[in-house]
């Protein structure tokens, strides 16, 4: 099978030596593109960042930055490419400063071509087992994915006691706990859409790094697009704590929000897909979408007070107006600092905060629309001035209006 081509920098302050390097070898039959050369430290450091090749072929007595300042350098950016020393000084200092900088090979001068072709094919061959390496830790990574799904799903779908002891094997080879008692937790997305897997598994990190925070044991996975957790622990508090932060966290991540469901505590191991059921149907009842909502499985129904329920139902419905907390009090019949109070207390946010998101979240979805320009979705969200309007969208999304339009927010990698 042929090697796969690589790409090498030649870093040498000598131009004779330079020129020996590039031409005396023919690179390209050992599958090797000589792709930049350079005349010292520093601008061997700025062609590697730009070129990233695979392997560096450098001197290391060099004017302006010398080649152990310059790997230094490229070690501190993050640079990983295969670094082969090339000096006539033979010190100890340089060598150890060359393997301390994680320096794949130390040549010294004259150097064979026949030694040469040798220490640069063994390079290749390093960044072959490394790739390798690389990708199967990711299927690794997706078959743990993959074998957690299969867990949380037989534990849902769990009707007989007899398939508890291969469940119970199965989560001990994921390092996990198979929860028999406790709550059950749904997360699901507020913008639901076709591309959720990265969102999601977002959340179920969030809710995982939360947990272990917490230590609260749970078991986790995404199933039937939703966020699926099994918190052996039965106490809401301590439960409320970890989700919580763990919607901090996921909004401050994908700047979306999302409906969590707790069930009530349940009791063995039958009992997990009813507490699942029970979780579903609160995290699904759409009674608070846009504001990160907690609500917990109980015979009294929703946790939310009627009039808070209101107050985001007003919002959700009639953002383009100009709201206020007073005119969304009055027409509760309640007073504007009671109204605030509510928010505060139950959503930890205020009045101005909730209308803003939701404008703003509305915004998004006319932008992305490419049916509108900046000024007319400014005004249909509620924001007669444009500019203004351009300065909240851009402190809550990271980016400005034109960007969204092409795609470029923040949260998919745009500038």
């Amino acid at each position: 099978m042929e090697r796969m081509k690589r790409t090498m920098l030649i870093v040498e302050d000598e131009p004779l030596a330079r020129l020996g390097l590039k031409t005396t070898i023919p690179w390209e039959k050992h599958g090797i593109i000589i792709v930049g050369e350079a005349r010292n430290g520093e601008e061997g450091f700025h062609k590697a960042l730009e070129l990233k090749p695979d392997i560096i072929l450098s001197d290391l007595k060099m004017p302006r930055m010398d080649g152990a300042e310059m790997i230094k350098a490229l070690r501190e950016k993050g640079n990983q490419s295969e670094i082969i020393i090339l000096s006539g000084y033979g010190e100890f200092e340089y060598a150890r400063m060359a393997i301390d900088a994680n320096v794949a090979s130390y040549l010294l001068k004259p150097v064979s071509n026949e030694q040469l072709i040798d220490v640069v094919l063994k390079s290749c061959s390093r960044l072959e087992e490394r790739e390798r390496s690389s990708l199967e830790r990711g299927v690794l990574q997706t078959s743990r994915e993959e074998m957690k799904r299969k867990l949380v799903r037989s534990l849902i779908r769990l009707e007989s006691l007899d398939a508890l002891p291969e469940i119970e094997r199965q989560a001990g080879l994921l390092s996990l706990p198979a929860v028999q008692e406790g709550r059950f937790l749904i997360g699901v997305l507020d913008e639901p859409t076709k591309e959720d897997q990265e969102e999601l598994s977002y959340l179920e990190e969030e809710l995982e790094k939360a947990f272990g925070k917490a230590k609260i044991p749970c078991t986790s996975g995404i199933y039937h697009q939703k966020v699926a957790l099994i918190a052996g622990a039965k106490g809401l508090p301590e439960i409320e704590t970890a989700v919580q932060a763990a919607l901090e966290g996921f909004e401050a991540r994908t700047r979306m929000t999302c409906s969590i469901g707790i069930s009530a505590p349940f009791e063995g191991a039958l009992r997990i897909h009813e507490a699942y059921e029970e979780a579903k149907s609160v995290a699904t009842n759409g009674l608070m979408k846009f504001v990160n909502s907690v609500q917990v499985h109980n015979e009294a129904g929703s946790r939310y007070t009627p009039n808070l329920i209101r107050a985001v139902e007003i919002i959700n419905q009639e953002y383009m107006k100009p709201l206020s907390v007073s005119l969304v009090a009055e027409r509760l019949n309640v007073s504007p600092s009671y109204l605030m109070h509510l928010i505060q207390r139950e959503l930890r946010t205020t009045f101005n905060s909730l209308l803003t998101k939701t404008r703003i979240r509305e915004a998004g979805i006319l932008l992305r629309s490419g049916k509108y320009r900046v000024n007319e979705v400014a005004y249909k969200v509620g924001y007669g001035d444009e500019k203004y309007f351009t300065e909240v969208f851009k402190k809550q999304t990271g980016t400005t209006p034109s960007q969204w339009m092409k795609g470029e927010d923040e949260r998919k990698g745009g500038n």
